[in-house]
């Protein structure tokens, strides 16, 4: 089981289609540091944009919403980004709350909960050659990423 934000990153950092499919197999940039800022993960696009992703193994809240633009602003400077970024992390206790925030953003962040949006319990299929989620009674031994409380 994984379950630190560092391991989260670096296993969807392998796997990106597992946090939404647009982002398919990109090229990944783990744990960039600017001054003080740390991002999880920069995802570079095909048509040379780059997306930020931010992981939070706890339920996000309207704080994290304000940290990826504050990503947003710091990378901005150095790199051409994508519109659209993703916050990732547990169901918030006050969704409207964040979904403020998240509106109040300049840019479009994109929030992804595990495990709706992204599987906490993942498996290998062979014949498909990458992870997909797993569901009980699927055949193939479960990789937990992550327990969800």
């Amino acid at each position: 089981m994984r379950h630190a934000e560092k391991g989260l990153a670096q296993f969807y950092q392998e796997n990106p289609y597992l946090i939404a499919n647009e982002l398919g197999d990109r090229s990944v940039l783990a744990e960039q540091v600017i001054g003080r800022h740390r991002l999880d993960l920069l995802i570079k696009r095909a048509n040379g944009t780059h997306t930020i992703v931010e992981f939070k193994r706890e339920p996000l809240n309207p704080t994290d919403a304000l940290q990826l633009t504050r990503y947003w602003r710091v990378w901005g400077k150095t790199h051409r980004l994508a519109a659209k970024h993703y916050l990732v992390g547990l169901r918030p206790r006050d969704p409207e709350k964040l979904r403020v925030q998240v509106e109040k953003a300049p840019m479009k962040i994109i929030t992804r909960i595990i495990p709706d949006d992204v599987p906490a319990v993942v498996r290998w299929p062979e014949q498909l050659r990458r992870y997909v989620r797993y569901e009980e009674g699927d055949p193939g031994s479960p990789l937990e990423l992550f327990v969800c409380r």
